[in-house]
């Protein structure tokens, strides 16, 4: 028996861990301290008497949907570039007006549309900033933030599912670790008239009762055993004055056959 539960605190310990070291909590005061018992087998009542759910760690440190850190950074890409297109196109804007002035000033008096030199630039403003190239651009910019938005959607969506399902493998795992502890120390639990079983408690009562009717039982025969003693008492007094009746009597029989003979 000694060397099953010798077997069994050290199967605990290598499933205890096991579970520390998957789930990022090796460190953890509560299993800290139970390996340590278990390992030198002391104290083990006062870890019976704790109750597990209460006091391993109900999260898992280490593992988490890598789906979802994806979509986070992807996500925060997403936000800056969305406004890419907005400060791109008031550079734009920029650099066409310095231009525009630049050609009403070399051409005055001819008519001049903005939106015009905007796209042809004349010569004086760069191709990549003309309105044609800039609508462009931002279109692209655009289509890259709708695309990142629905990829980070689904991201987000499958990594919930996965945490989930991680969650709940992880939630399993504690329960059952948390029975196996209440399983392995249920031996070391202190006696207490809780744990005596009922069989025991009603034996004890009617051992109870036993010597309780034992001792009513007594007291008529002690009175009887009184008694007794008392009339034996009597009777070697009686006898002892019977005895000396009897003995003077022949000292009187003695003294009469005396004078009859003379």
């Amino acid at each position: 028996m000694k060397k099953n539960k010798s077997a069994d605190l050290q199967g605990l310990r290598e499933q205890l861990q096991a579970w520390a070291q998957d789930y990022g909590h090796a460190q953890d005061t509560y299993l800290v301290g139970l390996d340590a018992a278990l390992e030198n087998n002391i104290d083990l009542e006062f870890w019976q008497g704790i109750e597990p759910l209460d006091y391993l760690p109900n999260y898992n440190s280490l593992r988490s949907s890598a789906l979802l850190k994806i979509a986070r950074f992807l996500a925060g890409i997403r936000n800056i570039i969305i406004f890419v297109p907005v400060a791109l196109t008031w550079a734009a804007v920029s650099e066409a007006t310095k231009a525009f002035n630049e050609f009403v000033l070399q051409n005055t008096g001819t008519p001049a549309n903005f939106l015009q030199f905007w796209q042809d630039g004349y010569g004086l403003l760069d191709k990549f900033w003309s309105i044609g190239s800039i609508a462009q651009i931002d279109f692209v910019i655009v289509a890259m933030v709708i695309v990142l938005t629905a990829v980070v959607a689904v991201m987000q969506s499958q990594g919930q599912t996965n945490l989930m399902a991680e969650t709940r493998t992880f939630t399993r795992a504690r329960s059952t670790l948390a029975l196996q502890i209440k399983s392995v120390l249920y031996d070391y639990r202190p006696i207490t008239s809780g744990s005596v079983s009922a069989e025991v408690a009603k034996s004890v009562k009617s051992l109870k009762a036993s010597l309780a009717n034992g001792a009513s039982i007594e007291k008529p025969y002690a009175r009887l055993a009184k008694n007794v003693s008392d009339a034996a008492t009597q009777v070697k007094a009686s006898s002892g004055s019977l005895n000396r009746q009897l003995a003077g009597l022949q000292r009187e029989i003695a003294k009469a056959e005396k004078k009859l003979g003379k």
